[in-house]
């Protein structure tokens, strides 16, 4: 058996861990922070003389840093949220704070393009264009439905598109989940360009190719149709309401959604925080799974998000 000493020095190696992980969120920006941070480890072994530490006894010790160090330390761990608990007997008395609550928050999305159409076989444009999947498109479909095979969406949600709802029923039945309707999912209205092939629109709408190439498209309309900044306002709202209905449980919870290519691209700009302008130059291929986690923000900070993957089509091999 362990001495004391030993158990010091096992207390305060847990102590340095939640140091690290602290470290590791980058939750030490100021200096007086920095000094608590780094003296939370002895801290902890002092308070704990009498045996081993387990995680409430920690989480009590870490209550008494300010609320913003501890959210940051903890935030993360296993897709939880760390709020702060108010402190035991009335408002503003002194006394030792509960441990804090952990709540799930986090939603990871699986975010799948649709299968082929008649559409992208012609070579046209499709906005709000009503095509069905061609026979290779439902081979993507079929094979893109493997591609969840290391998940375990609770729900699944699709564009109103023919091509969305049809990539879906696939991914369904494999899933054995019914597929939910979403307009604001549906790809981004391309207005009079919709069918129309890009020789086609190059001709017919030289202007507006022109202007599509500049670095600022967040607010350039689609002839009679819509713009990425609409479009990504729509996307943006759906999955966060998906995420407050679906966001319970310990851990991630993992919705699938099936979209369109723009409507997505426009979503990612704001998940990967660069300008619209910059969605025109990553792919998102026909029937490619993105992973995209999204966490809410704390304490007034805006919503978290981070890309786990983009454009995966590994599920397709021969059928690309």
């Amino acid at each position: 058996m362990c001495g004391r000493g030993g158990r010091r020095a096992a207390v305060r190696r847990l102590g340095r861990r939640d140091c690290g992980a602290l470290r590791r969120l980058g939750a030490v920006g100021l200096p007086r922070r920095r000094v608590e941070a780094g003296r939370l480890a002895d801290r902890t072994a002092r308070g704990t003389a009498g045996g081993g530490l387990r995680a409430a006894q920690r989480l009590r010790l870490l209550a008494r840093q300010p609320a913003a160090l501890v959210h940051r330390l903890l935030r993360r761990r296993r897709g939880a949220r760390i709020a702060a608990a108010e402190p035991r007997g009335s408002a503003g008395a002194p006394g030792d704070p509960g441990v804090p609550r952990i709540e799930a928050v986090s939603v990871r999305f699986l975010l799948l393009r649709h299968a082929e159409a008649e559409g992208n076989a012609a070579g046209q444009t499709q906005g709000r264009i009503d095509h069905p999947l061609t026979e290779r498109g439902r081979r993507q479909a079929e094979a893109a439905a493997g591609a969840f095979d290391h998940y375990r969406p609770v729900a699944l949600y699709c564009s109103p598109a023919m091509r969305a709802r049809e990539t879906a029923a696939v991914a369904g039945r494999a899933l054995g989940l019914e597929a939910a309707v979403d307009e604001r999912l549906h790809e981004l209205d391309h207005g009079d360009l919709d069918g129309q092939t890009i020789d086609e629109i190059r001709d017919r709408y030289a202007d507006f190719i022109e202007r599509w190439r500049d670095e600022d498209i967040a607010d350039l309309r689609f002839p009679g149709g819509e713009t990425m900044r609409e479009a990504q306002a729509r996307m943006l709202a759906a999955l966060d309401e998906i995420a407050a209905r679906h966001g319970d449980g310990d851990g991630f919870t993992e919705v699938a959604v099936v979209s369109h290519n723009l409507a997505l691209k426009a979503l990612l700009a704001r998940v990967i925080g660069v300008p619209l302008a910059a969605a025109r130059r990553f792919e998102l291929g026909l029937a490619s799974l993105t992973v995209a986690e999204r966490r809410p923000g704390e304490d007034g900070e805006p919503t978290g998000w981070s890309v786990v993957t983009l454009n995966d089509r590994c599920h397709l091999s021969g059928e690309e």
